[in-house]
């Protein structure tokens, strides 16, 4: 199966409040997790597919830190209970335990099912330094590398990201550190039979962008690459003028209240396009779309002056993401979808959209 992976940084509590998160009730370090458990939800970026792997890495810096923490502690250990001071000594020594065996290794491997979904933890009282996130991805299989894998290993090919917790493993990056991890392990079938084929950017045009699209449209990682490499060219054949524009200034009661991402010209009118990789983890996307909606006014093209203040239709927006085309209409507080885009697979199918697209707007 051809994948994107990524590298799960796993790391360890910042400060003493953080690790009374971990070691009241019986509650697990993330690694502990990992190690426990067959399936679980994990922190994933937005790109992540059903399908894709998930690389579980200890941090290198987690030692220092828990030698941070540990020496604060002691400083300070007179203003701790008995109860306190015994949890978070036994905390201590399993998060040095858990370092002496996995620190800065990749120690377990993962197979995303699901598509990744925005999700408020603050509504679920979840604990975890992965828990900071908003954005999870369901995992299963999780294997435990026997022989786990040194980041001195791999360092000389992947740069593991000091800013982020997750780092991308794409194309060839990702066939070298899965016959590093092979050439040391059993592992499981999902692992053996998935390659990462790269993305044929450059090769994509007007006459084959469906074509070529159809196995790697879910491969876009940036929504600049879904932008570019999709749905400009969508909006091309779309439209009815070949030309559209983007990142349109929309103001209201003369406040500009952001910009859509599109605007193309449909059955004597202007409407408007907003492109997300993935809707189901963008945070308020209702609030953003009722702004576009509410528009006064729009600046087409900055650089030709191009100003409207009717002619574009106040009421609707068009939405586009990898999977699928919906519609949003004004206090309506709920995205439609109309198009899924495994059925976009010729340009006769195009003009099957132009008119799911203009009954929505006749019905409305």
């Amino acid at each position: 199966m051809n994948v994107q992976a990524l590298i799960n940084n796993i790391s360890f509590p910042k400060n003493i409040e953080g690790m009374f998160e971990y070691v009241t009730d019986n509650r697990l370090f993330d690694v502990e997790k990992i190690l426990s458990d067959r399936y679980n939800e994990w922190s994933a970026p937005k790109w992540v597919q059903a399908g894709d792997i998930m690389l579980f890495f200890h941090a290198k810096t987690a030692l220092a830190t828990i030698r941070k923490l540990k020496k604060e502690f002691n400083s300070k250990i007179m203003d701790y209970s008995e109860n306190e001071r015994e949890l978070l000594l036994d905390g201590f020594d399993r998060a040095e335990y858990l370092y002496d065996l996995y620190g800065g290794k990749i120690f377990a491997i993962a197979k995303v099912v699901g598509s990744p979904s925005y999700f408020d933890r603050s509504d679920d009282g979840l604990y975890g330094a992965h828990f900071k996130g908003r954005v999870f991805a369901e995992i299963e299989i999780i294997h435990i590398l026997n022989n786990p894998i040194h980041i001195n290993e791999f360092s000389d090919f992947i740069l593991v990201s000091r800013q982020s917790a997750i780092t991308g493993v794409f194309g060839d990056t990702y066939t070298r550190i899965k016959e590093l991890i092979m050439s040391k392990n059993d592992v499981p079938d999902y692992f053996i039979d998935s390659y990462s084929s790269p993305l044929p950017l450059n090769k994509i045009d007007d006459t084959n962008w469906i074509g070529l699209t159809l196995e790697y449209r879910r491969r876009f990682f940036l929504e600049k690459q879904f932008r570019d490499f999709y749905v400009d060219y969508f909006l091309k054949n779309i439209g009815h003028r070949r030309t559209f524009y983007s990142e349109c200034q929309c103001y209201a009661d003369g406040n500009l209240v952001g910009f859509i991402d599109n605007a193309i010209h449909f059955d004597n009118q202007i409407i408007f396009i907003e492109v997300k990789l993935n809707v189901q983890t963008e945070i308020d996307i209702i609030s953003q779309l009722e702004k576009y909606c509410n528009t006064g006014y729009v600046v087409l093209d900055k650089r030709k002056n191009t100003i409207l203040h009717s002619g574009f239709n106040q009421n609707f927006v068009l939405v586009i993401d990898i999977y699928k085309i919906y519609t949003y209409f004004q206090g309506s507080n709920d995205l439609v979808e109309i198009f899924n885009l495994d059925e976009l697979i010729s340009f006769d199918a195009i003009e099957k959209v132009s008119d799911t697209i203009r009954n929505c707007l006749r019905v409305r």
